[in-house]
């Protein structure tokens, strides 16, 4: 009986907590998307592909909350919060290539067959998969209370010590989402 119950509770478990493939993510809307893709646009380095996953919020310590809210109109509480809820998914469309979100583990993890050390297997197998050298990281999006203003966040990994990003504000201008303004930049 003990040991029926444990493996009861180990298969339950592991379909609920241990293989990350099984998560079940929320799709970015199509308003986050086209943000995204405009972002992209402005960007003259385009040998990245996008990272799939949004797990983490934008850093506030070094922005200057009190002029985004009062000039932009964002709500001070949108800072406040050290985690997103969710995790969210971009998926493939026809602006910029997504890396597969099923690859993600087995490319973290990549061992060539003839047994060769790779320093940094992801890039590798980005690398080897996608003919691309970096890979773009974006935040969870804040918009402001009447939706004409965002700030976003990205980065752009080409290695250990190799990459830059910065966090933008945006302002929506005719349909199309276009930086007004650099609040941090980010090199490595």
């Amino acid at each position: 009986m003990e040991k029926t119950l444990l493996i009861l509770i180990f298969i339950i478990l592991s379909n609920n907590f241990l293989f990350g493939q099984d998560q079940k993510y929320k799709d970015i809307s199509d308003s986050e998307l086209k943000l995204y893709r405009d972002i992209i646009s402005t960007l003259k380095d385009t040998s990245f592909i996008v990272y799939p996953l949004i797990e983490n919020p934008i850093k506030s310590s070094m922005l200057d909350i009190p002029e985004l809210v009062q000039k932009y109109g964002f709500n001070k509480d949108q800072f406040r919060k050290s985690a997103i809820d969710d995790a969210f998914i971009i998926k493939n469309n026809s602006s910029f290539k997504v890396i597969n979100p099923d690859s993600i583990d087995s490319y973290q993890n990549y061992k060539e067959a003839n047994g060769a050390l790779i320093i940094e297997p992801f890039l590798y197998s980005i690398k080897k998969h996608y003919h691309k050298n970096a890979v773009c990281y974006f935040k969870k999006l804040l918009l402001s209370k009447n939706k004409k203003f965002a700030i976003a966040d990205y980065f752009i990994s080409c290695g250990s010590l190799c990459g830059n990003g910065a966090t933008v504000l945006m302002k929506k201008k005719k349909d199309k989402w276009i930086i007004i303004k650099y609040l941090t930049y980010k090199i490595s």
